[in-house]
């Protein structure tokens, strides 16, 4: 049946979670999640109510998404999500579109291709801004840009030429993937809207929620935490069976997991690898006393590392590497200190060039100017130049001359450079650097028809300037230690083929086994390996036993060695009380239930005289002291008269009773309805989803596939 028929029948239930809603003032996530179930087809990803999408389709789409995603994140200067999380988000569209589209089919609702182009053309949709092809070049939306996008895709072919319709056809294909976003979209609001255009506030829960906020209590407590209470009678497995059967729907739902022990292996330098990149750093600092500025750049390129590379600019001192901050002021040309180990690094210093004194920074302004012929640009440079000297602003000419768009817009002003620029100018920053403030020259740019006219604006005090060339040489296992390090994984694997075995020989080994628990089965990753899908997929291979152990794995620096200790399947439903940690979570709940009897029955009985006031207990209040997260308090005591005492109240903790001794105005403004009404429509919102979900068939194969 679906969502909406049962939200129909079910009306009561609807109203106990707006009720819910209201008195908890949380508002949930509209978040989804599957329920995974093996599948047997080869080539389908999944499907949902007999709607499926092959491999073909889902890497078209993921492709296409990857795409968009990845390009708003470039825009962004922001690091792209990873592949694993793109593919997460295709899944999750598919699922959603899917439950929303069925629901429409059953309902007799559509979204036509006429409200699509209706609700684009006229560039208010909102999904529109966000598509980088409509940003200006200040990276904001433009609805000239939508219009004449779209003008231009349905301009009829007969009045375009060749190369304008092969770039049409490509721009509709751009605009394929946003429109079948947009009308997924759609899709969902207007089934949402149908849901949520029957859901208002009650007037007398608007009255029950402003009569609460209205007011705080300040009232007395007494308390006795589980703690600090001894059971006389213990806890039998009944118990704990029973108590397990009450808790499991809400806290112990799985869709299946797979639990691992980790062996880890790591390949470290050993002390041979030490004594030969030592000796090889040794060398190579023979090599570089006598070397030229080429030699030093292949030497450089031969043996530094990642994090050495070769830069050679003046620098003042406070941009010197403070290791070799004495060196670089004190030593001759082509010197070449001592080494030192640093950071897993053998590091030394050539230095290139004698110490000089000069301005550390500069801030000029340029005009750039351009013309294939060699006469015709210098000509155009001295004319310049000569307008220049006459007396015309710098800035003026910048910016009617300049064909650099950013920097002429600002009066040709760059602003503070140092040295080593992003000009490719031969002598630019020895002219620069030692130039006088207002001096104006210029520069040809190395090997292009381009010059560029600097003025300098103004200069910082010269100082003393350094320019050495720091190279690293990174101390790195061998392939010597690699294998050594792979054979002993490989003997540990073989000799240890069960979880006993394997967790006797690591810790007689000395090993310390890291667990990863409960890893899904479209996991992409573990947090303590990067890349660590492949221990993943072996988990939940059908082939792979309980307690049985891995091959060898071979990841970056390490080899490592799997143990499978725990594991339930999809359609187990709950993680089973077999399971140590949820058989002791549930015995001390069972232990606590029953201490909640004996202790609530003596509260009972006893008058709250207690010297602990608190103050200022609102329904709207989260953290009580003394007390703790415990909404029901909360609700119990909004709901007590003055002078009066609670029932014991049974918290995650302990019990409580309290005695409300004072009622204070409130200055929280009445509620409002609007607010509200968002609110339990939001819950409803999660509540729709999940009922979707739960009424539906899904079958997830993307593990077989990824």
């Amino acid at each position: 049946m679906a969502a909406l028929q049962k939200i129909r029948n079910h009306a009561v239930m609807l109203i106990t979670i707006i009720a819910v809603a209201l008195a908890a003032f949380v508002v949930g996530d509209a978040l989804t999640s599957t329920s995974s179930i093996v599948g047997n087809s080869r080539n389908n990803v999944g499907s949902v109510n007999g709607k499926t999408i092959s491999i073909q389709d889902f890497q078209s789409k993921e492709k296409a998404f990857s795409d968009v995603i990845k390009e708003r994140y470039q825009r962004a200067g922001q690091p792209a999500p990873s592949d694993a999380d793109i593919r997460n988000s295709v899944w999750n569209r598919f699922l959603n579109t899917s439950l929303i589209n069925s629901e429409m089919e059953e309902i007799g609702m559509t979204v036509t291709e006429k409200e699509v182009y209706d609700v684009t053309r006229s560039g208010a949709y909102p999904m529109l801004r966000q598509i980088p092809l409509f940003y200006n070049e200040n990276g904001q939306y433009d609805i000239n840009r939508v219009q004449q996008f779209f003008a231009f895709i349905d301009k009829p072919t007969e009045d375009m030429s060749k190369e304008e319709v092969a770039q049409q056809v490509q721009s509709i294909k751009y605009w394929e993937y946003w429109e079948e976003q947009i009308m997924q979209q759609m899709a969902q609001e207007k089934v949402m809207s149908l849901v949520l255009n029957a859901v208002s506030t009650p007037s007398a829960i608007v009255d029950i929620v402003n009569k609460c906020q209205s007011e705080s209590k300040d009232v007395l407590v007494i308390k006795k935490n589980f703690a600090d209470q001894e059971l006389q009678s213990e806890i039998t497995e009944d118990d704990i069976k029973a108590k397990y059967e009450q808790v499991k729907n809400e806290q112990y739902k799985t869709d299946g997991y797979r639990s691992v022990k980790l062996a880890i292996f790591n390949v470290n330098p050993s002390k041979e690898d030490y004594a030969d990149t030592e000796a090889a750093s040794n060398e190579i600092r023979e090599s570089m006393k006598n070397a030229n500025e080429e030699e030093v750049r292949a030497l450089f390129a031969e043996a530094s590392s990642q994090e050495y590379p070769y830069f050679s600019q003046y620098r003042s001192a406070s941009r010197i590497e403070s290791l070799f901050s004495d060196f670089a002021f004190s030593a001759a040309k082509d010197s070449v200190s001592a080494i030192q180990f640093v950071g897993g690094h053998f590091v030394m210093a050539k230095q290139m060039a004698p110490v000089k004194t000069a301005s550390d920074s500069a801030n000029i302004s340029i005009i750039v100017i351009a013309d294939q012929d060699k006469d015709a640009l210098s000509k155009k440079n001295d004319s310049i130049l000569a307008v220049l000297k006459s007396g015309s602003k710098f800035e003026e000419v910048a910016q009617s001359t300049s064909l650099d768009p950013q920097s002429a817009a600002k009066g040709g002003e760059i602003g503070w450079i140092q040295e080593g620029s992003q000009f490719a100018v031969t002598d630019f920053d020895n002219k620069v650097f030692t130039a006088k403030k207002g001096d104006v020259f210029s520069f040809d740019a190395d090997g292009n028809p381009v010059k560029f006219i600097v003025k300098v604006n103004d200069v910082t005090k010269p100082v003393k300037k350094a320019n050495i060339a720091v190279l690293g040489m990174k101390l790195e296992p061998s392939n010597t230690t690699d294998k050594d390090v792979y054979q002993i994984a490989d003997r540990f694997c073989v000799e240890n083929n069960n979880l006993q075995k394997f967790e006797a020989a690591a810790d007689s080994m000395g090993i310390q086994l890291r667990s990863v628990p409960e890893m899904d089965k479209n996991q992409a990753d573990i947090y303590i390996i990067p890349n660590g899908r492949e221990i993943v997929k072996w988990a939940w291979n059908k082939d792979t036993e309980l307690n049985s152990v891995s091959k060898v794995f071979d990841f970056q620096d390490m080899y490592v060695v799997a143990a499978l200790y725990d594991a339930v399947d999809e359609n187990e439903k709950y993680i089973p009380l077999s399971n140590k940690d949820v058989h002791d979570k549930v015995a001390e709940l069972a232990k606590n239930a029953a201490l909640a009897k004996i202790i609530a029955a003596d509260l009972e009985k006893a008058e709250v005289n207690s010297t602990d006031t608190l103050k200022s207990i609102n329904i709207n209040s989260g953290f009580i002291p003394m007390v703790g997260n415990e909404p029901a308090a909360v609700g119990s005591i909004a709901g007590t008269a003055v002078g009066a005492e609670t029932k014991p109240i049974v918290g995650s903790n302990g019990v409580f009773k309290f005695k409300v001794i004072a009622a204070n105005p409130s200055n929280i403004s009445p509620v409002n309805v609007e607010s509200l009404d968002r609110k339990v429509m939001s819950q409803v919102y999660s509540n729709l989803f999940k009922s979707l979900q739960d009424g539906a068939e899904i079958e997830d194969n993307r593990a077989n596939f990824y």
